[in-house]
């Protein structure tokens, strides 16, 4: 992993990242220990092909909500349309797979503009307007659902909470409104500079000027043209729980499904601290469901095909980015430097699947790579492992396996890289730490899922989340303990690293030892903190100690 010496202050936002994540992998669980889940994937199998469709649908959307966003610029040229529709493809799909709040998409969508020939003040300006816009058009559009839901079923509770929280969002709308009128976005070009800086994005001057900008762009007659296009888009969206439904056998009226997407939409935006709001979608899904009078299991049914959806449609889009990324560093001429390795962080061995992944990456050093594709590559490749785990079948368990080999070594080799073409980087540092801690520990959660028609039944689900928990956070304290004594808190013994003992998990997969698997982690997770408050005792670090500031 690449890494650079950071204070344990910064470990704490990556704690509470990788906490809110393991939270909705948490309610999901719940969830599916609740529910009849072979009511579900009977559902979820009844779409079939049927997800084209609403998948078609989906781009329609995106294209109108792109359309939208090129309305708040004064600019009309025509070749600029297709540019915003692929800038909010990537943008939206950021939000929906990567661990970043829903603000990271807003920084990839500017990006791609600028890369494209936009100035970086109005490529800025634009998605903050285009961000009031659609705050607002969603307003409108959960104040419909709700106006629906009320006239069929009544004011309940659930309806009076939503109501509620429009209210709040009412208010915060119209007061950064009234904010945008008075020029108080000062805080908001701040944030932008300090998000320029770690991206490195060029003319980086030029963003001091954003909030003029800003002022300048914005037009009443603009933004309600782009507030009622996206409007538009909301309620042609509605018509993707329309097929889904219909598709898995429970058809519903136009109606029932606008209060669904609006109300369930609602609910997920409200869930926006959790990564791709895991867990909080499903539950409001489910519970705006039952307001309609639908099984809690065509509620999750929903959310998980759309769900799918997204990683259908995300997954090329993140891929598109890095492309362009990359098209733009070779357009520039920029090679890579190729000399001393930097110093060596704590982190680095010379274990044997390392020295060999050092000599696989030397190659690439010459091209435009950089450490974060190969990053981005492992993410994908370990998600992919941990969806074929979930699936619970021997050939599911065959991919599951080699997928998992594939991201253990990514998972090597983009530090490797780091180091071989000196982009050691704080940034690159967070992002590989907050994967490598998720998916080492969620892994076992899909492996319980995919157990959960073995012996132990929905059991091993429960079993599959106190492996996870156990595994993350034994994890975590490992890190912190690595920072705060400056070594590897398992030293490389014999020419292997502790962590390469994740390898076994395929051939384990592969011989049909999941289970053995599962429960060696939920003893072993609890074990391995005991070994690390050990280590501490030895080193004479106190466990509360990890959390100080080092000086």
């Amino acid at each position: 992993m690449h890494r650079k010496t950071v204070t344990d202050r910064h470990f704490i936002p990556y704690a509470g990242k990788i906490a809110l994540m393991l939270f909705g992998f948490g309610i999901i669980t719940a969830l599916i220990l609740t529910l009849d889940m072979r009511a579900v994937w009977r559902d979820i199998a009844a779409v079939g092909i049927g997800l084209a469709a609403i998948l078609a649908l989906h781009v329609a959307v995106m294209a109108i909500d792109g359309i939208a966003w090129r309305a708040l610029l004064s600019e009309r040229r025509a070749e600029t349309s297709l540019l915003f529709v692929w800038a909010r493809w990537v943008r939206e799909s950021t939000n929906l797979l990567l661990p970043v709040a829903q603000v990271g998409g807003e920084v990839a969508g500017a990006r791609l503009l600028v890369l494209n020939g936009m100035g970086l003040r109005s490529a800025g300006a634009s998605v903050i307007l285009d961000k009031l816009a659609e705050a607002i058009s969603q307003l409108a559009f959960t104040f419909i659902g709700l106006c629906i839901l009320v006239a069929m079923r009544g004011a309940d509770d659930l309806a009076r909470g939503i109501a509620f929280g429009l209210v709040v969002a009412g208010g915060a709308i119209f007061g950064a409104t009234l904010g945008q009128r008075a020029g108080f976005f000062a805080f908001i070009e701040r944030a932008l500079v300090a998000t320029a800086r770690k991206i490195r994005l060029p003319a980086l001057e030029t963003v001091a000027g954003i909030a003029d900008t800003l002022r300048s762009t914005c037009r009443a007659r603009r933004l309600a043209a782009s507030a009622a296009t996206h409007l538009t888009a909301w309620c042609l969206g509605s018509g993707e729980v329309w097929l889904a439904l219909r598709f898995m056998g429970h058809p519903i009226g136009v109606a029932e499904a606008m209060v669904l997407e609006s109300l369930g939409s609602a609910i997920t935006a409200a869930g926006f601290v959790v990564p791709g709001a895991i867990g909080i979608q499903e539950s409001g899904y489910m519970a705006v469901g039952a307001a309609l009078g639908l099984p809690a299991e065509i509620g999750l049914g929903l959310s998980l095909v759309k769900r799918a959806r997204q990683v259908l449609l995300g997954l090329p889009a993140l891929a598109s980015w890095q492309l362009a990324e990359c098209g733009w560093l070779a357009s520039r001429g920029r090679r890579v430097r190729i000399g001393k390795p930097v110093r060596v962080p704590s982190s680095a061995s010379n274990a044997y699947v390392r020295r060999l992944v050092r000599i696989a990456v030397q190659p690439f050093a010459v091209t435009a790579l950089s450490p974060n594709h190969i990053t981005t590559l492992r993410i994908v490749t370990g998600l992919a492992a941990c969806v074929a785990c979930c699936v619970g079948s021997v050939a599911g368990d065959w991919w599951a396996g080699g997928l998992w080999i594939v991201s253990c070594l990514l998972d090597r080799a983009d530090g490797e890289f780091a180091r071989l073409t000196g982009r050691c980087s704080e940034w690159g540092h967070r992002y590989d730490y907050c994967s490598d801690v998720a998916l080492n520990a969620s892994v076992f959660l899909a492996i319980g899922i995919g157990l959960r028609h073995d012996v132990l039944g929905a059991w091993s689900i429960a079993l599959g989340l106190w492996a996870m928990l156990a595994i993350a956070t034994a994890s975590i304290a490992a890190d912190l303990l690595e920072t705060r004594i400056g070594e590897k808190s398992f030293p490389t013994r014999s020419g292997f690293d502790f962590d390469d003992i994740l390898f076994v998990l395929a051939p384990a997969l592969w011989s049909g030892h999941a289970l053995a698997l599962l429960v060696g982690a939920a003893v072993g997770g609890p074990v391995f903190g005991f070994v690390l408050l050990r280590r501490m005792t030895r080193l004479g670090v106190a466990p509360a100690r990890l959390l100080e500031p080092v000086r």
